[in-house]
């Protein structure tokens, strides 16, 4: 799981997925009042407000929003695959140095579902 301040950064600049957000049960988020990873947790967390929170999502919650039932698994990643090598090389390297799985998963959600891609600092 990706929690470095990079990754932390792109889910926080992603306003659509951050305003989509419903926490749930062990959501990894970012306490913008004390600057620590936590996991979600509604019987402690539930006074505190969303907007104090960044959403980190993990990977498979990524894969979750694009997921596209008619596509079985190989295709799925197949689609990630020609992501990365043809359609949005130039995106990709706007990354740190070594992309965790978590953030070329999350320019692929910007990408697919809000057209939108990271230039170093936000989504555009």
């Amino acid at each position: 799981m990706d929690t470095s301040i990079e990754y932390i950064v792109m889910c926080k600049e992603a306003i659509e997925l951050q305003e989509a957000w419903n926490p749930e049960q062990n959501d990894i988020h970012y306490d913008r009042f004390n600057g620590l990873i936590k996991r979600y947790n509604q019987n402690k967390t539930k006074w505190q407000q969303k907007e104090n929170m960044i959403w980190i999502p993990r990977q498979d919650q990524l894969q979750g929003i694009i997921r596209d039932p008619k596509y079985n698994d190989i295709q799925f990643v197949d689609k990630m695959y020609n992501f990365i090598k043809y359609n949005q090389a130039e995106n990709i390297s706007n990354l740190c140095g070594n992309p965790s799985m978590e953030q070329l998963w999350l320019t692929l959600v910007m990408k697919e579902k809000y057209n939108k891609i990271w230039n170093s600092n936000i989504w555009i």
